[in-house]
């Protein structure tokens, strides 16, 4: 799917299209970050559609190649597998113009520009310099938020987990029993 072709189904009427930077991905979909799981279900309703390019999808398969996220062949199979069903369930977008912000850390700008391109009302981030946008990016219509202020804010009551509760995986938990998932590490930049 293109930028310019229209999205199939109402979730993505361009109010509740959703651009997860890949360290939200990771948090939902790795590291089963509990601030991130109302996210994961909002995104398994028809209300919220999440986006994506080829450019965050090579990010995604490059960072999943490296250690600890592949340590072994199960692993690396249960996260193939999770990485192809967000890449079936997310919207293709190809990226056009660029977005009229411009981020300083170069390697977070195609987050911006696909929500540019996809026309997209939300970019989830805990990313320093995307959150830093905040103000500019509201001004052209997309706002930058943290899945923590997604949830809190964005998301009706219905729609929010509650203490405790957690949402049933679409794979297996590719690190089911792995130490330090409390701490959901971010990604650091080689």
């Amino acid at each position: 799917m293109t930028a310019a072709a229209e999205p199939q189904g109402s979730a993505a009427a361009r109010g509740r299209l959703i651009v997860l930077d890949t360290n939200v991905w990771l948090d939902i979909h790795y590291f089963r970050d509990p601030q991130a799981q109302s996210l994961a279900v909002a995104l398994e309703s028809p209300r919220w559609a999440a986006a994506r390019c080829e450019q965050t999808d090579a990010e995604l398969t490059l960072v999943l190649k490296r250690p600890p996220f592949c340590s072994g062949p199960a692993q690396r199979s249960r996260l193939v597998e999770c990485l192809q069903s967000w890449q079936v369930r997310a919207l293709l977008f190809s990226l056009g113009d660029q977005a009229p912000c411009r981020c300083r850390d170069p390697h977070d700008q195609k987050f911006l520009d696909l929500a540019h391109a996809a026309r997209a009302s939300l970019l989830l981030t805990k990313d320093k310099a995307l959150l830093a946008l905040k103000a500019s990016a509201l001004r052209h219509g997309l706002m930058i938020v943290t899945p923590r202020q997604f949830a809190d804010q964005l998301l009706l009551p219905d729609e929010r987990l509650e203490p405790g509760e957690r949402p049933v995986p679409l794979v297996p938990d590719p690190i089911q029993g792995a130490p330090g998932l409390d701490q959901a590490p971010r990604l650091q930049r080689p």
